[in-house]
């Protein structure tokens, strides 16, 4: 079963694609277009395009369990989401998924070199999409130790 895992941000959409039978997770490029209507139309456009049958999406909860800020505009989206995708959506605690990815990229590329190109490699959306890859990747881990 082919699944899309999504890392949202109100700036950038991280993406990434799974296959439930190879446990297997792996990072799609982010959505970064400007308006929050483009970002939902190139998302739908990605489902369409890796065929997915569910979408995973990280939910910020604090590490006491409960739900943060960013927590309900994930809500908003995922109710958003709802009204133009039947597909099932899973919510998965990203606690600490995006300061995971950062450190990930940190440790596989050379550090940057200006602040502009700090900004560059946050913009690209990048990190977000490794994050929900890492989001995407637990989950499929998780379902896997259920069967």
């Amino acid at each position: 079963m082919e699944f899309l895992g999504i890392d949202y941000g109100s700036k950038r959409i991280g993406l990434s694609h799974g296959n439930a039978e190879l446990g297997l997770a792996f990072a799609l490029p982010a959505l970064t277009q400007k308006t929050p209507q483009e970002r939902l139309e190139g998302l739908l456009e990605v489902i369409k395009q890796t065929a997915a049958k569910a979408l995973v999406i990280g939910y910020p909860y604090h590490a006491d369990g409960h739900s943060s800020a960013m927590g309900k505009e994930v809500e908003a989206f995922v109710l958003l989401l709802k009204k133009h995708c039947p597909l099932p959506i899973y919510p998965i605690d990203e606690y600490l998924s995006s300061q995971e990815a950062e450190r990930d990229f940190k440790a596989t590329h050379r550090p940057p070199r200006s602040l502009q190109e700090i900004k560059s490699i946050r913009n690209s959306g990048v990190i977000d999409s490794q994050a929900a890859t890492i989001i995407l990747q637990d989950f499929l881990d998780y379902k896997k130790s259920r069967s």
